[in-house]
């Protein structure tokens, strides 16, 4: 369980097990439908109880159970109910009793977009798996599922109940700009993302929002701490022993991997880097023990970023000028203004 491997694995071990069991029934299958380890299949009554002990007999570890249908003729299928009615087999949206039917809540901290969209999925799956007897019932359902998240159910009637043409049309005219529209992402903040998508609108930009407060945020950290040495994707600091300066750098590396190569540095390759160049060429001690991880980030250019602002911040660093080159002159300019004087911005009561 929880391995990638494992959704791959199921599909292949349910394949063999179709292809195994299929031509030992005594009887001709007419409909048969499978979703990783859920079949569903119409048998003769009088071979259920044969077909069961088919499937069971392959593997001692792999046993099925059996849901028959019920009196109106139905049995429960991922998240449909299938009727077997006129010759034909119709689906209807399903949740199971046990459903809590909880969704993203109105007012959680979700951009209004995403709230929008999963009432669209959601209603755009009803009419795409339920038979055409069957969408009324379904969307009455969806509907008391999102009074009881509080939607408003002014959005609710717009959404469910509209016939489309206008989102037609706006996914025709966003299809034809795809080609001009550049797309940002920017973390979710109340009453001011809203307002910065609307002004980029007109640039024909587009903003992605992230949401801030993970499921993550909410718990805390059970694993025990990585040692200093063992981590990796860090922007680290290591002091001269002999005086005051230290030297930022940063590596995917696990850290140990990368103070080797330090260590090697000095040793045969002084011209590589400037840590290597100081303690070689002014026979200074390097305190390699004491190595500090100043920030983890898996990506290249943010962790490169973050190298820049931390070799800037030091007032005495070993690091060659070229290192911040790269550095924003508004990122360069900020950071000089709060080593001269504090940083305001208003009183705090504001």
């Amino acid at each position: 369980m929880g391995s990638k491997l494992s959704p791959i694995l199921a599909q292949y071990v349910m394949d063999h097990q179709l292809d195994s069991i299929l031509p030992k029934l005594p009887y001709t299958v007419l409909f048969v439908k499978k979703f990783v380890d859920d079949i569903m299949m119409i048998v003769p009554e009088t071979f259920i109880q044969l077909t069961l002990d088919l499937f069971n007999s392959v593997c001692v570890d792999l046993q099925f159970t059996l849901e028959t249908e019920d009196l109106h003729h139905s049995v429960p299928f991922l998240d449909t109910r299938a009727y077997r009615q006129d010759k034909i087999v119709k689906l209807k949206w399903y949740r199971k009793d046990t459903h809590s039917d909880k969704i993203i809540h109105f007012h959680s901290d979700h951009g209004i977009n995403v709230k929008i969209n999963t009432i669209n999925q959601m209603k755009r799956r009803i009419s795409k798996i339920c038979h055409k007897s069957f969408i009324d019932e379904g969307l009455k359902k969806l509907h008391q599922i999102l009074k009881e998240n509080d939607y408003p159910n002014s959005m609710i009637k717009k959404l469910l109940y509209a016939n489309g043409t206008t989102q037609n049309e706006q996914t025709e005219e966003q299809n034809m700009t795809t080609d001009r529209t550049h797309y940002a992402s920017y973390p979710n903040v109340t009453n001011l993302t809203g307002k910065l998508k609307n002004v980029f609108r007109e640039e024909n930009i587009k903003i992605a929002v992230q949401n801030q407060k993970t499921v993550r945020s909410l718990y805390t950290k059970i694993k025990d701490p990585i040692p200093t040495s063992f981590q990796s994707n860090v922007v680290y600091k290591i002091k001269c022993e002999t005086c005051d300066k230290c030297y930022i750098g940063h590596t995917s590396q696990w850290l140990k991997s990368r103070v080797a190569l330090h260590r090697s540095d000095i040793r045969k390759y002084p011209e590589r880097c400037a840590l290597a160049a100081h303690a070689h060429n002014l026979d200074h001690h390097v305190n390699f023990e004491g190595v500090e991880v100043l920030k983890t980030e898996r990506n290249y250019q943010k962790r490169l970023i973050h190298e820049m602002i931390n070799i800037n911040k030091e007032d005495e660093t070993i690091n060659k000028k070229t290192d911040t080159n790269k550095l924003s002159s508004i990122y360069s300019y900020l950071l000089e203004r709060i080593k001269m004087e504090p940083f305001y911005d208003g009183p705090i009561d504001e």
